[in-house]
């Protein structure tokens, strides 16, 4: 796997994503090749507009119509690349996150299920996103996007109870909480002995006890966030005991905006202590019966917020050690890396309009989303071309030379070039998407990246028809 192989031609990359999936037929395997590959190279259009012949429409629909063209038999070989790849030597955080796909403006769809308050209709999607970590950057940790190394889809169509049943009773049902332990038992076991390490990173959705078994069982790393003030050894409370540690120091934390907020830099203060978390109670077995998990808890907060608004406050639950104020920021900064799997959900649903996609049948829709979840990856991938080596030539990325050329050729009417490495090649591909590239406006985002990427497809195309190269 090339350093950045989701990004380059889109029939090479759909080919190396799903010329291995077997779906019964290789005629089925060619023209899921071509969903995926029209679907990169125009995000967010229709499959009408993706197919405009009714004869390769029907073939879609077809395709998807097959018992085969389901989420875990279409991404099984990009989960099998993604695995070996984290494999190799390096720290790999696996982030995992729960997020709703709503269909309820499609009335007519069939086997969909609840969604947010019981209002909605659609899907539940819970994806683990594999980054590799690059070292300190100027905006923390560097990480590299390799790809999906697990997805699970399903719809909730059990009834909701309505608070008809006891606590007791409602822990004694399958709960949907177990989603975190099972995709951690279906990714397999971490690497044992080598130089590759694997941490579960997790919001306060994955607090749960089975996640932190599972992780052992499995050989994975953990980093969650806490929610539940947990009763830890000696009687005391997870909460009260993790801000009664002294901070260890304090150091600056770039935050991303969002809910109304804007970006800033944190001043944030860390302290760690040890604990062991008494076992729930769970059926068949009394509270505080089975495995006591020793972790580490981490404190990070905010000694001053913002006027009016919240300070900043995380507890983290990490199964590595963490006994000085290096560790301690370490776990920090790879929890603030979770938001990558939020800008992949965006990916999904904004970049491709996953929710858009009107086909009569849940089982159908699901063929669509499994594609839409891979190609997801490509375009959240062109967000970190610059942030790996910004001053690495131009030439060493994965770009055809008439693509630099035509790019920077463009990118020259705003002033002469004077250093075309891939920062620049990131910022010029910005601008052509409508990044506006002030000086504080920072590196462009996926969205711009992508509307650029899109527009430089036509300027070669037409680079290519002048130049004679289609006759």
């Amino acid at each position: 796997m090339r350093m950045l192989d989701h990004v380059g031609a889109v029939e090479e990359w759909a080919r190396e994503e799903f010329g291995s999936v077997d779906l019964g037929d290789v005629r089925r395997g060619r023209r899921l090749q071509d969903v995926a590959a029209r679907m990169a190279s125009r995000p967010g259009s229709s499959l009408p507009k993706l197919f405009p012949k009714w004869r390769d429409l029907k073939s879609v629909y077809g395709l998807f119509r097959r018992k085969e063209s389901r989420l875990d038999r279409i991404e099984s070989e990009h989960w099998s690349r993604v695995r070996r790849k984290c494999g190799e030597a390096g720290e790999y955080l696996l982030v995992q996150d729960t997020t709703s796909l709503d269909y309820s403006g499609h009335f007519s769809v069939e086997g969909l299920g609840r969604i947010g308050d019981d209002g909605g209709r659609g899907f539940m999607l819970h994806t683990t996103l594999a980054l590799r970590l690059e070292g300190a950057q100027e905006e923390g940790l560097g990480y590299r996007v390799i790809g999906l190394a697990h997805q699970k889809i399903w719809s909730r169509v059990e009834d909701t109870h309505h608070g008809r049943e006891s606590r007791r009773e409602r822990l004694a049902r399958p709960r949907e909480s177990l989603v975190w332990s099972d995709c951690v038992g279906e990714i397999g076991l971490a690497p044992r002995g080598g130089e590759s390490s694997w941490v579960l990173v997790g919001d306060r959705g994955s607090d749960v006890y089975e996640t932190l078994v599972s992780c052992r069982s499995q050989g994975l790393e953990f980093l969650l966030r806490a929610c539940q003030d947990r009763v830890v050894e000696g009687g005391d409370h997870l909460f009260s005991v993790s801000r009664s540690a002294p901070s260890l120091g304090s150091f600056a934390l770039h935050l991303r905006g969002r809910g109304g907020r804007v970006s800033r830099e944190a001043r944030l203060e860390v302290s760690a202590v040890e604990v062991a978390l008494r076992p729930p109670w769970r059926p068949g077995r009394g509270l505080g019966e089975g495995q006591w998990e020793r972790v580490w808890a981490v404190r990070v907060w905010e000694e001053a917020a913002e006027e009016g608004k919240p300070a900043l406050e995380w507890i983290l639950l990490s199964s590595r050690p963490v006994r000085g104020f290096g560790e301690a920021r370490g776990a920090a900064e790879r929890y603030q890396l979770r938001w990558t799997i939020e800008e992949y959900h965006k990916c999904l649903k904004t970049g491709l309009r996953v929710e858009s996609h009107q086909l009569k049948r849940a089982d159908r829709l699901e063929g669509v989303i499994a594609v839409a979840g891979v190609v997801a990856v490509r375009l959240l991938a062109l967000k970190t071309l610059a942030r790996l080596h910004p001053q690495s030539p131009a030439s060493s990325l994965p770009f055809p030379s008439l693509w630099l050329d035509v790019l920077r050729s463009w990118y020259s009417q705003f002033g002469p070039v004077a250093r075309w490495d891939a920062e620049s090649v990131i910022k010029a591909l910005g601008r052509l998407g409508g990044h506006l590239g002030r000086r504080r406006d920072g590196l462009p985002g996926w969205q711009a990246l992508w509307c650029g990427w899109l527009r430089l497809q036509d300027m070669v195309m037409g680079a290519e028809i002048y130049g004679g190269k289609f006759g």
